[in-house]
């Protein structure tokens, strides 16, 4: 199995571990201590701790929440934060001496571990760490930190937090989450033999006789931080052709690599094909009262905007946030601020355009 960044791997090696199927993987140990003191990493791994014991929140969880998302608190936390632990009763009085701007910043950030903690009490790491990236705005942060980077040949920011996603759709229960990421990988070290996980960069004149490319996206293939893009066209080449029999290409729906479109064709099977192969999964169904029209004008404007911030569209809405926006039609920010996937960042940077599209459209 094939990915353009080592970070990718990640959720490919924990899928196959659960499945008892060995590996050869590059990725050990000491890789994954590296990643997991990524800034971004780091910053999501802190507000689980939080969110899980929100009664004795630890000084370094705290330092490191209070700057991803990014607040301007820094320094007021540097000065304020000396205690090796605090509630979040502590912290609310903290806001006593503050200037009112920063009183307002800090108690929001306390309500926002609040936050965290009432999606802890599902037990499940998921739907927490969804809401870290799109409402709590993880997904700006590493954005705004892989602006001021220039190579592909590393994992970017994002591309961690994609990894870190789709890793907890595989180790779902939120208090083992990071013990079961190193259990994981530890347990994979030193295999001699079956299925190769590699990057694309290593594999240069390899060959096996079946290869998945896993992870064929827009933000990754073409990578959000290259812009040779004929070199990025060779680099997707040079996977789909390792393999000798058999190469299966895979991307998330929401996102499909533009390089997908130029390899529309498909062999005639040499043998038969499983009758369940021929069978595809339905489309999800639209939530009620749906209205495709809207939801292609609120398509339009994000890719305006992606273009306008040099971001992937999904960085600035999810597929499923504009369709919920395009079933429930908000008129007010309360009624936007309602949908998942609108959280305090997007509402600031999008919440007016999105509403006047809306109210465009409905005549409200």
């Amino acid at each position: 199995m094939l990915t353009r960044v080592n970070s990718s791997l990640l959720p490919v090696l924990i899928g196959l571990s659960q499945a008892g199927i060995p590996v050869q993987s590059k990725l050990s140990e000491g890789w994954l201590n590296n990643w997991l003191q990524g800034s971004v990493v780091k910053a999501a791994l802190a507000w689980m701790r939080m969110a899980l014991n929100p009664s004795k929140l630890r000084r370094s969880d705290l330092q490191e929440a209070v700057r991803r998302p990014a607040r301007g608190l820094n320094q007021v936390s540097r000065e304020l934060l000396r205690a090796r632990s605090y509630s979040t009763d502590d912290l609310i009085r903290q806001a006593d001496g503050l200037s009112e701007r920063h009183a307002v910043s800090w108690l929001q950030w306390v309500q926002d571990i609040l936050a965290a903690a009432r999606l802890a009490e599902t037990g499940r790491a998921g739907p927490l760490l969804d809401w870290m990236i799109q409402d709590l705005g993880l997904d700006r942060s590493a954005h705004l930190l892989d602006r001021n980077r220039t190579r592909a040949d590393k994992a970017a920011h994002g591309d961690n937090l994609v990894a870190l996603r789709r890793s907890a759709d595989l180790l779902d229960q939120l208090d083992t989450f990071e013990q079961q990421l190193r259990q994981t990988v530890s347990g994979a070290v030193g295999a001699d033999h079956g299925v190769t996980l590699s990057t694309i960069h290593r594999v240069k004149g390899a060959e096996w006789k079946r290869v998945i490319v896993f992870g064929v996206e827009h933000g990754s293939m073409p990578h959000v931080l290259a812009e040779d893009i004929e070199e990025e066209r060779r680099i997707l080449y040079v996977a789909a052709t390792r393999g000798q029999d058999q190469v299966v290409v895979m991307a998330a729906s929401e996102r499909p690599s533009p390089f997908l479109d130029e390899m529309r064709c498909r062999p005639k099977p040499t043998h038969p094909e499983p009758a369940l192969s021929s069978q595809k999964k339905a489309p999800a169904a639209d939530p009620p009262g749906f209205d495709p029209d809207l939801f292609e004008k609120l398509r339009e404007w994000r890719l305006a905007q992606a273009k306008e911030r040099k971001v992937s569209a999904f960085i600035v809405f999810y597929d499923r946030t504009l369709r919920e926006i395009a079933a429930r039609k908000p008129l007010n920010r309360r009624e936007l601020n309602a949908i998942s996937g609108v959280g305090p960042t997007k509402m600031d940077l999008y919440g007016e355009d999105v509403l006047q599209i809306v109210r465009e459209h409905t005549g409200g």
